[in-house]
């Protein structure tokens, strides 16, 4: 059984809607892209496109076999494509992101976060 490494940074993550797409991989650890890349809000979902910045996310070992499964979670290959990538400490995989990007918002610290950040406690006058 064939297997390599596939780095995800968005809804594959552990708290992503996306998760069980990579049920029997093994999580490998967290890792960072080299500064090569960059991360974009699509709405409800991230997108990775080469660029100048670092990409952070999770590491999975997966069994080649999951491939075609994969590609049709990610929409390959019209809206990702799955491209060997640089993350510290060697090569990966990535499903980076295939149409332009003109009209999307950068996400400078390459974080995508799949849950959003805790509400305000709602304003008591006194």
């Amino acid at each position: 059984m064939a297997s390599f490494l596939l780095f995800v940074y968005g809804t594959l993550k552990r708290d992503g809607v996306r998760h069980p797409a990579l049920l029997g991989a093994t999580f490998v650890g967290l890792a960072t892209t080299r500064p090569c890349y960059s991360l974009f809000d699509l709405g409800s979902y991230p997108g990775m496109k080469r660029g100048d910045g670092v990409v952070h996310g999770e590491l999975y070992e997966v069994d080649q076999r999951s491939i075609p499964h994969l590609d049709a979670v990610e929409g390959a290959p019209n809206l990702f494509r799955l491209e060997e990538i640089e993350i510290t400490g060697g090569p990966a995989w990535a499903y980076l992101f295939v149409p332009e990007v003109d009209d999307r918002l950068r996400i400078l610290n390459g974080i995508w976060r799949n849950t959003p950040p805790p509400l305000e406690p709602p304003f008591c006058p006194r």
